[in-house]
């Protein structure tokens, strides 16, 4: 998948459909989609986070186990390397854990995390009733963004954090 080619996952048939390309199954009716370019060669791999155990599976790579059954997988670009970062953020602690950098506590009971490497908002879109938030960070480092979903004051909070 190119840097902008536009894709779905069905989870009934675990098929992937990439505008352009032919189907591909990989993954369960369960798992979460989680494409990025997790190589470093600026194409997006197909990519699934398993709940059920916790596991990471990009096609054509090992498996990777990171997360638990409650944690909620939020790869993006933390660390400015051109490879996206495997990470999860867990609802229970407002934990988010990556996997090559220390965890960052941020957010509260109910927010939603949005992943990615934003200091200042470039753009928007919406996603049903959840104002996701993009953009990029001068200085390349972890950043973390959790969007109050509180219908009544709708906050954004952001909270930049230095990778170890």
């Amino acid at each position: 998948m190119g840097a902008r080619t536009s894709a779905v996952f069905r989870p009934s048939t675990a098929t992937w459909f990439v505008r352009g390309a032919a189907a591909i199954r990989f993954g369960g009716p369960n798992d979460k989609p989680v494409a990025r370019d997790y190589d470093g060669d600026d194409r997006a791999d197909i990519a699934v986070y398993r709940p059920s155990t916790g596991t990471w599976h990009v096609r054509g790579h090992s498996p990777i186990q990171f997360g638990a059954s409650t944690d909620l997988p939020v790869p993006a670009f933390y660390l400015g390397d051109g490879d996206a970062d495997i990470a999860v953020f867990r609802p229970s602690t407002s934990t988010w854990h990556f996997r090559s950098v220390s965890s960052v506590i941020y957010g509260a009971s109910g927010d939603i995390p949005v992943p990615g490497t934003t200091t200042a908002i470039e753009e928007t879109s919406l996603f049903g009733f959840l104002r996701l938030a993009r953009g990029t960070s001068g200085d390349e480092k972890v950043t973390t963004l959790a969007y109050g979903n509180r219908i009544d004051r709708g906050e954004a909070r952001l909270q930049a954090k230095a990778g170890a």
